[in-house]
């Protein structure tokens, strides 16, 4: 779970950082303000990726890499990635779609380079 919660840190800083030098309109935010936004998310995401891996390993005390991949992949992407913060910042802030979609390859690319690492119950 250390690990885990150490992985989450350290992508909130490089996402935070990320998002303010691609997308010219995360670039206008306040560092709180968007600071805040990221957090709130990584903080669901982590949650519930915890609880789901908590729950997996109590099943079988090593699942399949497959469904270990899905479960972190889609938690950290669809789940609370950047597909929420690229809607949230349309809806509220009225970014266009195309800084969403800066803020979905960021996060893919974190979540895609994490999931392999992070697939056994340890």
């Amino acid at each position: 779970m250390i690990r885990l919660f150490i992985h989450y840190l350290i992508a909130f800083f490089v996402l935070t950082l990320y998002g303010g030098q691609v997308c010219p309109f995360v670039e206008s935010l306040t560092l709180m303000e968007w600071a805040s936004s990221t957090v709130i998310l990584f903080a669901i995401a982590f949650l519930v990726n915890a609880g789901l891996r908590k729950r997996l390993c109590r099943i079988t005390p090593i699942p399949s890499s497959y469904v270990m991949f899905n479960t972190t992949f889609i938690t950290f992407m669809g789940g609370s990635g950047g597909v929420a913060i690229g809607i949230y910042n349309a809806l509220v802030r009225g970014f266009p779609v195309m800084s969403g979609l800066k803020l979905i390859m960021g996060w893919f690319l974190i979540g895609f380079f994490y999931v392999p690492r992070h697939h056994t119950c340890k």
